[in-house]
């Protein structure tokens, strides 16, 4: 009983942390119109994250960003979590979702 209180506490107290994360409008260089997630090799949440864009968005309509491969990407950007997602708009526009993409796809 005890365990499952701690659990949930848990749970809340991350659900209201990502929460606070900001959202920010970042220019976007070359990116084309679409969706972006930003991994890394050893993040624990990142497969999280990429399974939950691919039940919304579908498999190949997002395009996955990874540091190791493309870190001078992450520094123009200004990327500084993983995951996050960036959606960039049909007029270049981009915002940046820092966690867990459940924010981002509420936007899209």
């Amino acid at each position: 009983m005890v365990v499952t209180a701690f659990l949930i506490a848990v749970g809340v107290a991350m659900a209201r942390r990502e929460s606070r994360r900001p959202v920010r409008a970042i220019p976007t260089g070359d990116l084309a119109t679409g969706v972006y997630l930003f991994t890394s090799e050893g993040c624990a949440t990142c497969d999280s994250a990429r399974s939950k864009l691919i039940d919304s968005v579908g498999e190949g309509e997002y395009t996955e960003l990874v540091w190791e491969r493309e870190p001078e990407r992450f520094d123009a950007l200004a990327v500084d979590a993983v995951p996050s997602v960036l959606i960039v708009d049909q007029t270049g526009h981009g915002r940046l979702y820092p966690g867990h993409p459940r924010r981002a796809l509420r936007d899209l």
